[in-house]
């Protein structure tokens, strides 16, 4: 299922995000564990079924720590301060589509995967509101 964006070039898709997961469930020095948000992110994953109902069941339940409304601090800071190169950009896991948006440009078209149909449909709403 594809999501065009209509500001500027980006695109959401649906693609793959689970892999992240398992790259951080592990305990060990700076584990988040003691975060009650990820705590309950946690019991989403372990509740069954594949990783992608984990995503969708997280952006259903509000679970989204990773969603800061905006886009990502160093995301805005490099297109400020005009470092990035032109060209194209992926964004894996782009949620809401925030850094999506911030990077396009007439000289970057940017797409943006996601595993979620609910971040994508709100990503849709947000963008044609």
């Amino acid at each position: 299922m594809r999501h065009v964006l209509p500001a500027g070039r980006a695109v959401v898709s649906r693609g793959a995000r689970a892999a992240a997961m398992g790259s951080s469930a592990g305990a060990g020095a700076g584990d988040p564990g003691g975060n009650p948000t990820v705590g309950r992110l946690r019991e989403i994953f372990r509740g069954g079924g594949d990783a992608a109902d984990g995503w969708e069941k997280s952006w259903e339940t509000g679970v989204t720590p990773w969603d800061l409304g905006k886009p990502t601090p160093i995301i805005e800071h490099l297109v400020k301060s005009g470092t990035l190169p032109k060209g194209r950009a992926l964004v894996p896991g782009c949620g809401m589509g925030y850094d999506v948006v911030a990077l396009a440009s007439p000289e970057r078209f940017v797409v943006g995967l996601e595993i979620s149909n609910i971040a994508a449909e709100k990503a849709k709403q947000v963008r044609c509101n």
